[in-house]
């Protein structure tokens, strides 16, 4: 199954990179004059804190449902939302208030697809595996953080609402793999086959003071950082008078070093799975 899905998980990175650039872009096309920064702000923290609401909302009926159908349901509901985004483009008839409800929709079961793409490689993987399989799926994502905001950069040139298009794409490619995809061997278990459950979780994360404290850091850093997201397209388009182009490639430089440092401990469990060179 391994084999069949982590190109997948690949592509849609990819894909939610490329939107980095793609969203915030949109989103000052489409702006009333002087209300560029306001909507800027809500379209970028509409296109991820849904999710956050989503993981805790949609808790009760979320939970029973296999760590596949998870990324199939997100990655289904990603496609149509963010596909209908570049349709209205097309015609003239996207607004603020519909593209800023469709990012939303777009991100609502987005920390439930992400769980299950980690649930997936602990259940298909033997223990000594997991870290390294892991390691893996961030590569994939922080690569991503790289490399999509640059050819989102150069997709802009084709069309303003391409990196959207290409995002919806990805997470196609992501829906039609993981329902389709089927274990041919019985799944190692999972990491923890205990009851789940958010209190059992946040006893974990008392008990150990180490992890409490990275969290925090974490939570504190993205706080930091989030406005960034916001103030450097409109810095760009603003006083630099630059394209999508300058700022994919200024806004992603810092992250330059992430893949090299991610990938070599997650190549164990890509060879163990068969991919990208399946085993003869």
């Amino acid at each position: 199954m391994l084999r069949r899905l982590l190109p997948a998980f690949a592509v849609s990175a990819v894909g939610d990179g490329m939107s980095a650039v793609g969203v915030a872009w949109l989103a000052i096309l489409i702006a009333q004059p002087g209300g560029r920064g306001l909507l800027v702000g809500v379209a970028v923290a509409a296109y991820t804190l849904p999710g956050a609401a989503g993981a805790v909302l949609l808790a009760r009926p979320l939970r029973a449902l296999g760590a596949r159908h998870l990324v199939a349901a997100d990655a289904a509901l990603r496609a149509v939302a963010l596909g209908v985004i570049p349709l209205l483009y097309a015609i003239g008839a996207l607004l603020p208030g519909s593209y800023v409800a469709l990012l939303a929709a777009s991100s609502l079961l987005h920390a439930w697809g992400l769980s299950g793409q980690y649930t997936l490689v602990a259940e298909h993987l033997p223990p000594q595996s997991r870290t390294a399989g892991n390691a893996l799926l961030s590569g994939f994502g922080m690569a991503a953080y790289v490399i999509g905001p640059l050819l989102a950069g150069l997709a802009v040139a084709a069309g303003p609402a391409l990196p959207v298009t290409a995002d919806a794409a990805s997470f196609a490619v992501l829906a039609v793999a993981a329902a389709t995809a089927r274990s041919s061997a019985p799944a190692a278990g999972p990491a923890d086959a205990g009851e789940p459950g958010r209190v059992r979780g946040l006893a974990v994360i008392a008990r150990r003071p180490a992890l409490a404290g990275l969290l925090a850091l974490t939570v504190v850093y993205f706080f930091l950082y989030g406005p960034v997201e916001v103030a450097l397209p409109l810095y760009v388009t603003g006083p630099l008078r630059g394209s999508a182009g300058l700022w994919a490639c200024s806004g992603r430089c810092s992250g330059s070093g992430r893949p090299p440092a991610a990938s070599p401990p997650g190549w164990p469990a890509a060879s163990r799975c068969g991919w990208p060179w399946p085993r003869r």
